[in-house]
Order: structure tokens, then sequence, then C-alpha cells
């Protein structure tokens, strides 16, 4: 059915580039299609903003998002017996919540997790604020909205090596990326992750320039125009 309403469009509205190289190199026939990016409502900066004091370490790390295999979240909670003085938090629901809780207990390291369950936006917002470094080593993602969110509000993050995160590497943004799906390139990361601490606003003030919801909500009016 999907296929069959692309085939139809005259414009197909994609939420980052690297989904639109996806999307041509998938099916021909979007490759004469009016392919359009427009990243998913784009962020709110009214809410997610960095803070002006935020300390320049990484020992509180976090995670966002749905609790699922696909995220590779047992692979970060596989680096803290090795990194005794980092903490990390856990946000989200999901069917792998109880695996995950139990591998806590396995590594011995229940009272270095916390794990939180789901929050507003604002709520999270205030939360990517008070972490040091988002962990968000995903297989899949069409854009990457959490990291991007996470970076608006002054946050570092450490990525998994996939198109999404590759194109906001080559925008711009100062990310890390992971070697390889592994807990060890993740610990590898989380010791030598990079903190833009000569200008701690400069994934912030770009998420700003290229994802605002204001500027890209403007774009997607002209599509139609």
């Amino acid at each position: 059915m999907s296929y069959l309403i692309l085939k139809k469009s005259d414009k197909i509205i994609v939420p980052s580039q690297s989904y639109k190289i996806f999307l041509e190199t998938n099916f021909k026939f979007a490759l004469d299609k009016d392919v359009v990016v427009y990243p998913s409502g784009g962020i709110d900066c009214n809410i997610f903003y960095a803070n002006k004091n935020k300390r320049l370490n990484c020992y509180r790390l976090g995670f966002a998002g749905r609790l699922v295999r696909s995220k590779n979240i047992h692979l970060i909670l596989e680096t803290l017996p090795y990194i005794n003085d980092y903490t990390l938090d856990i946000i989200g629901e999901g069917p792998e919540l109880q695996s995950l809780q139990l591998l806590v207990n396995k590594l011995n390291i229940q009272d270095r997790v916390l794990f939180i369950g789901a929050k507003s936006q604002r709520d999270l917002a205030d939360w990517y604020r008070n972490i040091d470094c988002l962990i968000y080593p995903s297989e899949s993602e069409s854009l990457g909205l959490v990291p991007i969110e996470a970076m608006a509000c002054g946050v570092s993050v450490i990525l998994s090596d996939i198109p999404a995160f590759r194109e906001l590497k080559s925008t711009g943004f100062i990310v890390n990326i992971i070697d390889d799906m592994t807990a060890r390139a993740i610990y590898e990361k989380i010791k030598h992750v990079e903190i833009y601490d000569s200008n701690p606003f400069f994934n912030s003030n770009l998420v700003e320039k290229l994802y605002s919801s204001d500027n890209v909500k403007k774009d997607l009016i002209n599509v139609f125009k």
C-alpha cells in the first residue's frame, strides 16, 4: 500500500537527506519525484536549549528512546563495569525493560543505573541539560531526533555509524561516531568523548539554525505554494 501511495505521489516528504538517498536508491521511481526533506517538525528551541552554566565533564551518561533491542542499550550497560565513576540514566519504555534490568543486576551496577520511564518534552529537555553525554547506538534512524534534541541542550553525543548520524557529522555538528557496534567501541568513545569546551554552544546554535521548528515549518509551507 505505501509503495503504491509513494509511486502515485507528485511530492514525497522525508525526514533527512540520508533517507532521501535511501528512498532513491531502493525505489527508482523516486528519482522522478519531487522529494522534499522535512525533519519531523523540527526542534522547539524554546524548550530545547543549552544551559549557560553547564559543567564540562562526562560522568553522567544518558539514553532516551524506546527500549527495544535495535537501540543496543545493553551495550551501554556492558561498558559500566569498566568506568566506575560514571552513572547512566535510561529514559523510556519498551519490551526490553525487564531484560535490561536483569542485565544491570547481573553486572552488579544497580547503584549506577537509573530507569526513569517516559517524560514530557519539557521534562526531557530539563533532563538533557543535566546529563553530560547522550549515548545512542541505534541500528537504524530516519532522522535521529533524540540526538538533535540533546545537542540543542548542549549535550555531547556518542552515536552509531549509520547514515542519519553521518549526515549530522557532515553537516558540521560535533558528534562522536563509534567505530563498530560493540561495548568496547562505546567504552573507547566515552573515555575520549569530544566535549566542545572551546564553544559549548556550537551544536546548540547549529541546531537552532538548521532544525528549529520555526524555520523548518516555513520551508514546508513553501513546498505547497
